[in-house]
């Protein structure tokens, strides 16, 4: 059954305004079929409001993105109703996202305030990569590997974090990873990481 894996960035947590939107459709062994990349035009053309982003540095990443048609920049309508149409065109039923309350708080936020009548959320049931980690993170070897290498969190007593970069950093070997912060890299390590994921349930590690 193919599902799709999408990542929202928006300019903050309480203004939840979407400037980039990416997923992935894969098939049911994780082979990325399609990858879309939206620089939503209404958010990022607006310059005072995109400034306000807390990842705001990364414009021109994104300009470099859109110059090599990697990204493309359309309306929130328009990303809307691409993402409904790949949707149905691959027959997806299940989509994922990593702590996707943020992303579906995200999506019905900006639903509400553009008044678009096309939301692709509606069609899928989604569910949190986050609830599928635990194959992984209640490990030792994921402990120490956090430990080892500075992925734990600050607070009095520390704890290995449970991002998807330090997911993703352990289940690649790579201490040195970081994540790159845009809606279709972050799709992309979050469809590993669920591909993982869902592997070790199937074998039972």
């Amino acid at each position: 059954m193919n599902r799709i894996i999408f990542d929202t960035e928006t300019v903050s947590l309480n203004k939840r305004f979407i400037y980039n939107l990416g997923y992935v459709i894969t098939d049911g062994d994780g082979k990325i079929l399609l990858e879309r990349d939206f620089i939503i035009r209404q958010i990022y053309d607006n310059k005072p409001l995109f400034a306000t982003a807390y990842y705001a540095g990364k414009r021109p990443l994104y300009t470099k993105y859109m110059k090599a048609r990697r990204a493309k920049k359309v309306s929130w309508g328009e990303a809307c109703r691409v993402m409904c149409k790949d949707i149905k065109e691959f027959n997806v039923a299940d989509g994922y996202a990593y702590n996707s309350d943020f992303d579906e708080k995200a999506f019905y936020f900006n639903h509400l305030f553009f008044q678009n009548k096309r939301r692709p959320l509606d069609g899928i049931n989604v569910h949190d990569i986050m609830d599928f980690i635990k194959v992984f993170t209640q490990t030792a070897a994921y402990k120490k590997f956090c430990k080892d290498n500075g992925f734990v969190t600050k607070h009095s007593v520390p704890r290995a974090k449970q991002t998807a970069e330090s997911v993703y950093a352990y289940l690649t070997a790579n201490s040195e990873y970081k994540e790159e912060h845009t809606a279709l890299a972050d799709s992309r390590i979050e469809s590993f990481i669920l591909t993982k994921c869902l592997e070790a349930q199937t074998e039972g590690i």
